[in-house]
């Protein structure tokens, strides 16, 4: 604990030790195998990255949508490509655009 005078009143227990996004959330989709249940999970570009959290979600059939950078290598049918080439070449027809809320910077959209 890097702060017990700040944790201790807070209430968090001595034993409790830093853990990266990607590792919290990979404890949470083990706790589906006591038997909770989820049908899907989202996560931003800290868990798309990271593709131990793609394998646990696929083995347990979950489903998912997460984030990742555009610069991320991806093989598509035998050739290594950046998503954003991929993404490049995907037909207008078979994009949307969503709007996604006011911003700090205006307006979000998610394609």
């Amino acid at each position: 604990m890097a702060d017990p005078d700040r944790c201790a009143p807070a209430g968090v227990p001595e034993e409790a030790a830093f853990a990266t996004k990607p590792a919290l959330a990979a404890a949470m989709i083990a706790a589906l195998d006591a038997g909770l249940s989820a049908r899907w999970v989202s996560g931003d570009e800290v868990y798309g990255q990271d593709p131990r959290l793609r394998s646990l979600l696929k083995r347990r059939r979950v489903g998912y949508v997460l984030a990742f950078a555009s610069n991320l290598r991806v093989n598509l049918a035998g050739l290594d490509r950046s998503a954003a080439d991929i993404a490049a070449g995907v037909p207008d027809r078979h994009q949307h655009h969503y709007r996604a809320g006011q911003g700090a910077k205006g307006q979000r959209w998610h394609a």
